[in-house]
C-alpha cells in the first residue's frame, strides 16, 4: 500500500498516479507476496529543512529524506503500525523540480 500525502504544496493527481504505478511496479518486480506499505510526503523546502534539522542536524533543506521502518516519522494519520510498513519518504517538490530543470 502506498500512502501519498500532500502538505503545503498543491496536490497533483497525475503525480499521485505516477507514484502509485512506480510502487506497484516495484512490488511486482521484486515478486513480493505480502502487502508492503510506504508513506510518501510531498511538501516544500521549509518542512524538509525542519526535518533535516530534527533528524540529521543539518541546517539546510534537502530534496529527499527517507526514514526506514523503525525510524519512521509517521506522516500518516493515524500512523501505519503494520510490520509490513517499510518506512516514510519526504520529498521537497520545489527542490526536486529545480534539480530536474538544471
Amino acid at each position: 500500500m502506498l500512502t501519498v500525502l500532500w502538505k503545503d504544496v498543491p496536490e497533483n493527481p497525475a503525480l499521485t498516479t505516477l507514484l502509485e504505478r512506480i510502487f506497484a511496479a516495484a512490488i511486482t518486480a521484486t515478486n513480493t507476496q505480502n502487502s508492503l506499505a510506504v508513506t510518501v510526503l510531498l511538501t516544500n523546502d521549509a518542512l524538509l529543512l525542519k526535518l533535516n534539522q530534527s533528524f540529521r542536524s543539518q541546517n539546510e533543506p534537502t530534496d529527499v529524506l527517507s526514514f526506514p521502518r523503525g525510524n519512521s516519522v509517521a506522516f500518516a494519520t493515524p500512523p501505519i503500525a503494520s510490520s509490513d510498513h517499510l518506512g516514510d519518504i519526504a520529498i521537497s517538490l520545489p527542490r526536486v523540480r529545480s534539480q530536474a530543470i538544471t
